[in-house]
């Protein structure tokens, strides 16, 4: 059934829903809609995996226009979503099928709200990833992507970070984007790579990825220009599964990607990294009393670890992480591993 775009209808259904709902029920909107005979296949694909506080009658400007495939995956409830998993990303990747790559619905919503963010403040999706991620200038004067050799012949050409919106794929593989200040050549009969760019491009990550990682847990791939959202700066993929996370901290020098900023919070790998580095009771001992507060709030205590040096006086002398999430809920893993270092 196609999902509803129409105003003044949405406008009467959330109307509905101010009248019927109390306060009582105000953080269980679904059980109303189910009873309404409102669906995700009905709800106007904005509203989806959007917290009742925050519909809106009309589609947010950085919704509008959106092509088909993100319309549908926008009105999948996350719930419903599938994460790909390893066989299935090798299978696209093999088969060049890079368009079969998709994120989960709301970290969509997030990706497509923070590009037109970052328009907005630099002109460019290009020039903040030049200027803020690579920290290769200022993003305005070509001299600050010219290369200093050839391809893969100097580490200063190279940056290797996160994915800062990685597609929805299982949360055991690593998505790591390799920028380079050289092209990397197409073929302009295929549109492809040219056998020279793609055979320099796989020796690379022979030697970079494959000798950390076994072989068989490494793809790698280049967008095809219509699918790239950063066009002036070349890069390709790479994804590692279940890679040694002190090996990826190394990699990309305690890189942060900008989904994990937004969100507040820390990945599932993150967690892992730092079971890996510190073990038990090596760290972060001076947490233990916030520990405590894990079991009673569902918010942020408001104590975090630093992207830079930290100020907190919790958090001295830990390697700079973004933020400590001092939920169960949003990391269980992380809350078990911490539990295991309390004094």
């Amino acid at each position: 059934m196609p999902h509803s775009t129409d105003v003044s209808t949405l406008a009467a259904t959330i109307t509905l829903l101010d009248e019927k709902l109390v306060d009582a029920d105000a953080d269980t909107p679904a059980r109303f809609l189910h009873e309404q005979g409102i669906t995700s296949e009905t709800l106007p694909y904005w509203l989806v995996n959007v917290p009742r506080s925050q519909w809106t009658a009309e589609c947010p400007a950085f919704l509008r226009d959106q092509p088909p495939k993100n319309v549908h995956c926008l009105a999948t409830p996350d719930s419903h979503y599938k994460r790909q998993t390893w066989e299935q990303v090798q299978e696209i990747i093999r088969t060049n099928r890079i368009d079969r790559f998709q994120r989960v619905p709301s970290e969509l919503r997030k990706y497509l709200e923070y590009m037109a963010q970052i328009k907005s403040e630099y002109g460019s999706v290009m020039r903040f990833v030049v200027r803020e991620r690579l920290c290769w200038g200022d993003g305005i004067h070509p001299e600050d992507l010219r290369p200093r050799g050839g391809p893969f012949e100097f580490a200063e050409d190279i940056r290797i970070l996160y994915n800062d919106w990685p597609y929805g794929i299982d949360t055991d593989i690593i998505h790591l984007v390799v920028w380079t200040k050289f092209e990397l050549p197409d073929d302009p009969t295929t549109g492809d790579l040219t056998a020279e760019a793609r055979e320099a491009i796989e020796r690379y990550v022979q030697t970079t990825f494959c000798s950390r990682v076994a072989p068989e847990q490494v793809v790698w791939f280049r967008n095809w220009k219509s699918l790239k959202s950063v066009h002036a700066v070349e890069h390709f993929h790479v994804m590692l599964h279940q890679p040694d996370m002190a090996f990826v901290q190394e990699i990309t020098h305690g890189d942060v990607p900008l989904i994990d900023r937004a969100k507040g919070g820390l990945r599932v790998d993150t967690s892992l990294l730092l079971y890996q580095q510190f073990g038990a009771r090596q760290a972060w001992t001076s947490l233990g009393p916030v520990l405590d507060q894990i079991d009673q709030v569902d918010q942020p205590a408001g104590i975090c670890l630093q992207q830079y040096p930290p100020t907190c006086p919790q958090c001295a002398g830990v390697d700079p992480i973004e933020v400590f999430p001092h939920s169960a809920k949003a990391n269980p893993l992380l809350v078990t591993i911490l539990k295991d270092w309390k004094p």
